[in-house]
């Protein structure tokens, strides 16, 4: 009965062993594959936004050598990546420091894209003003965007060489 006993815990016990550290297993490289996923969607995001800054620090000052005054300033920058992150709960997957750089690039993307809504709001304003004076006041709102963009894609850039 006691040899019985014995070989029947030992069993249960190796059973619930192998459970616990199979889950475990499978749970580890879901999470690495997660990890891997996340950070290369992360990094394409940048590299999208550093894209879209490119084109506005390229754009810009053309259309200022025309003279005109833009209604429009087309492409705002990617935050899919960070709220799904955050939604999802992948977030926990990633490293302090990968938290904080993704935690940056989105506050970066998130005041470039203020800036740009702003500036374009004032462009349309502007519109109504006579052409001189408007001109004028898009030349020099526009050259600080620019500026800050710049900006911007350097901290975008440092970010994605940490990742």
């Amino acid at each position: 009965m006691i040899e019985t006993f014995g070989a029947t815990f030992f069993g249960v016990i190796t059973s619930f062993s192998l459970w616990y550290l199979g889950t475990w297993f499978v749970q580890y490289r879901s999470d690495k594959q997660a990890r891997a996923s996340i950070l290369i969607e992360i990094k394409e995001e940048i590299q999208l936004n550093i894209a879209v800054l490119d084109s506005h620090i390229s754009g810009i000052p053309n259309v200022l050598k025309k003279g005109e005054i833009p209604g429009a300033l087309s492409g705002r920058l990617g935050l899919a990546v960070y709220h799904y992150a955050i939604n999802s709960g992948q977030l926990r997957l990633l490293s302090t420091q990968q938290r904080l750089t993704l935690t940056v690039v989105a506050r970066l993307s998130e005041a470039a894209n203020e800036f740009i809504n702003n500036t374009e709001t004032l462009l349309n304003i502007w519109h109504l003003k006579p052409q001189d004076q408007a001109l004028r006041l898009a030349n020099h709102r526009l050259s600080n965007l620019v500026e800050s963009l710049q900006d911007k894609r350097k901290h975008l850039q440092a970010a994605l060489d940490s990742l």
